[in-house]
């Protein structure tokens, strides 16, 4: 009985001596998700955020990559060297897991998920004012709808 006791006063000593190792502060770079929607300073610098983002996105797939491995995969660019990345490409054997496919709908689906959380956390925000809260909810959707081009 006496080994029972002490090994239940080890165990509670053992928990209660763990929550203060498991709360970390969040760190300096990040704000908490509550945060976020509060002010509208930082509301702003989370949308801008987004589209910073999907400039460098821009850049390298929309103006580079996309149109070379586009092109290498209808025979209309002809590159000069074995690498398996592009060979995919050429040889008509894409697959999900295939490196450039792969980073680029990593990509596109974390800006999706990302938009996402910034729609719903400006709707759901009670203390923006009304005009920056239309101005980051309208003003993205229009700019998608207009550069969004169905071939």
């Amino acid at each position: 009985m006496k080994r029972f006791s002490l090994l239940i006063i080890f165990a509670a000593s053992l928990t209660a001596s763990c929550n203060k190792y498991l709360d970390t502060p969040t760190p300096k770079t990040e704000v908490v998700d509550e945060l976020v929607f509060k002010d509208d300073k930082n509301a702003t610098s989370a949308v801008t955020g987004i589209y910073i983002s999907m400039n460098s996105l821009n850049y390298l797939w929309g103006n580079v990559m996309m149109n070379f491995l586009a092109g290498i995969h209808a025979d209309d660019v002809y590159y000069a060297s074995a690498f398996e990345d592009y060979d995919v490409f050429r040889q008509a054997r894409l697959l999900p897991q295939s490196t450039y496919v792969e980073r680029f709908w990593n990509a596109i689906y974390s800006y999706i998920y990302t938009t996402n959380a910034c729609v719903e956390g400006l709707t759901a925000s009670t203390s923006l004012t009304p005009a920056v809260k239309d101005q980051l909810l309208v003003k993205p959707v229009l700019c998608a709808l207009t550069s969004i081009s169905i071939s």
